[in-house]
């Protein structure tokens, strides 16, 4: 029984939906510093609603997947998950996630985000990934998403610049985050019949380049953050503003100047940084009640 929990897990891709749940409690934090039953609500709905989009895309690309280093020993691609069962795992997650974003927050509207976001992503941006490499695009819009839905449910502003800041975050973040990972395997780029995407159509030369683009508008970005009058403590504003730019420049130092760039290393330590942020946006938004 504990075997076959943990292959549903793996189905749902379960820590990483954890971290999208953990972004939309960060965006209801920062709209409302206080914990409660509509913040619980709103992140369990997107986690729940994430391991069913994670368990859909499993189905979707369970062919592709068989033909990838990285990917090949995921349950629905080797079978010890059938298709079946994990369209009837994705099919009750969705309907937890939506059910809780139904009865949380601001009305109707994070149950609309959240359908907007699966709708995006399995269906716009999955099924777009063997055709074209601006298939990226709205991967990364559909990762926008869960922040905004607990801004939503906290009864946040819809145009105020501090949730559109985050956002704007979460959509350059993710880009370096997607080529970092190609980059690692290296015999995966070369499956270019299956996928389309930037490694397999640039030199690693030219991605590179394209991660730095990204990196520094991501950095702008945060810098803009610490500016934003009235959000954040000076001790955020002062720690962001300085930490932000030593690790961009060391994270580039070592992509361009080393000849054996360690890209694992690289991942984990740029979504080390952007949980960080995350944590510091957190702990900023709650101190102000205290």
């Amino acid at each position: 029984m504990r075997a076959k929990i943990k292959l549903f897990l793996r189905v749902a891709k379960a820590p990483l939906c954890l971290m999208v749940g953990f972004s939309t409690a960060l965006g209801y934090l920062l709209a409302n510093p206080f914990f409660s039953l509509d913040l619980y609500m709103s992140s369990c709905g997107v986690f729940f609603l994430a391991c069913g989009a994670a368990s859909i895309n499993s189905i979707q690309e369970k062919d592709a997947d068989a033909c990838y280093k990285r990917t090949r020993n995921r349950p629905v691609a080797t079978g010890k998950v059938s298709p079946k069962a994990a369209a009837l795992f994705a099919i009750i997650n969705c309907t937890i996630g939506l059910s809780l974003l139904v009865f949380c927050g601001n009305a109707l509207m994070p149950f609309f985000l959240g359908l907007a976001a699966l709708g995006i992503y399995n269906v716009i941006y999955t099924p777009l990934k063997p055709i074209s490499e601006l298939a990226i695009l709205p991967g990364t819009v559909s990762g926008v998403f869960p922040p905004f839905i607990g801004w939503i449910s906290g009864h946040g502003q819809l145009f105020d610049p501090l949730i559109w800041t985050v956002m704007a975050l979460f959509f350059l973040w993710q880009p370096p985050h997607f080529c970092l990972i190609l980059l690692e395997y290296t015999e995966d780029r070369h499956q270019k019949h299956r996928f389309r995407n930037l490694v397999t159509r640039f030199t690693v030369k030219k991605v590179k380049k394209i991660i730095a683009i990204w990196l520094l508008a991501f950095l702008t970005i945060v810098l803009s953050l610490t500016a934003l009058p009235g959000y954040l403590s000076q001790g955020i504003r002062f720690i962001l503003a300085t930490g932000a730019p030593v690790f961009v420049t060391v994270f580039l130092i070592h992509l361009f100047l080393d000849k054996n760039p360690r890209y694992k290393m690289l991942f984990v330590s740029l979504n080390g940084f952007m949980f960080s942020i995350m944590v510091l946006l957190t702990f900023s938004s709650i101190m102000e009640t205290i």
